[in-house]
């Protein structure tokens, strides 16, 4: 298979969403199919920081609108 410049430009901007994307929603880009060379023993911990960095503050503000 030959691969063109064009190719491997593509590829590469591809990778840069996957990584760029989800960290502008506070996601490690691990936890949505994107391993950057971890390993699976991370994924715990991985999960346990999506849950106290992200989803419990979204939540809390969901929950203070809602409350207003």
């Amino acid at each position: 298979m030959v691969c063109w410049p064009e190719d491997v430009e593509f590829i590469q901007l591809k990778n840069m969403n996957a990584r760029d994307i989800p960290m502008c929603f506070g996601v490690q880009s691990e936890l949505i199919g994107k391993p950057d060379a971890r390993t699976h023993s991370h994924v715990l911990e991985d999960r346990l920081t999506l849950d106290v960095e992200t989803n419990i503050p979204l939540l809390k503000r969901v929950d203070s609108d809602l409350n207003e």
